[in-house]
């Protein structure tokens, strides 16, 4: 009787620790410790534009490739800028390029700096924010220097100093891998 007590005992502890452990690994990340950000590399056209809410639909399950720490003050910043667009008249379709996903909020950015949310109308956002979330998460780099003249936030904020172009050659070019998804968490730093 006591073999099986022992038994029951270490079975309860383990029981205890594996759910009390399996609860802070999922917990330690959530979705108000992280804004997912995902974008094709490069120039991409389609015969048919790509709808936000298509694109929302594919992206979430998908693996990151990179997690970036950004800071406190820049993280709640895209979480500010996010909570505050609102819908605006709509002008024009959307082609995604790129999908940004916060605490349930849903926004991609097209062509032209237009942000539409997961219900496909457009939204008002900062083009600072845009541009903050396109350099941080390395959407410059896939852009050869002369071609990143033609966006109207480098136009007006500068190319970014850690610009580095992706080369791509026959060997190794990233169209293989056509996107990226990114996760920004906060630093523990200010």
């Amino acid at each position: 009787m006591a073999q099986i007590k022992k038994w029951l005992i270490i079975y309860i502890v383990v029981i205890c620790f594996l759910s009390c452990s399996i609860h802070r690994s999922k917990s330690h990340l959530s979705e108000t410790d992280s804004i997912v950000v995902w974008f094709k590399k490069g120039w991409v056209e389609h015969s048919m534009p790509v709808s936000c809410s298509f694109i929302f639909e594919r992206v979430l399950d998908r693996k990151a490739d990179t997690i970036i720490k950004i800071r406190n003050k820049d993280f709640y910043s895209i979480k500010k800028a996010m909570k505050k667009a609102k819908t605006i008249t709509q002008n024009g379709y959307c082609d995604a390029k790129m999908f940004v996903w916060a605490d349930m909020m849903k926004f991609c950015i097209c062509d032209f700096n237009r942000v539409y949310n997961d219900k496909d109308e457009q939204v008002s956002f900062d083009l600072s924010v845009i541009y903050f979330i396109r350099c941080k998460s390395g959407y410059y780099n896939y852009f050869e220097k002369e071609d990143l003249l033609y966006f109207e936030e480098i136009k007006r904020f500068g190319i970014p100093a850690d610009y580095k172009y992706a080369f791509s050659n026959i060997k190794r070019p990233f169209r293989i891998k056509p996107s990226s998804k990114i996760v920004f968490i906060r630093s523990d730093d200010n």
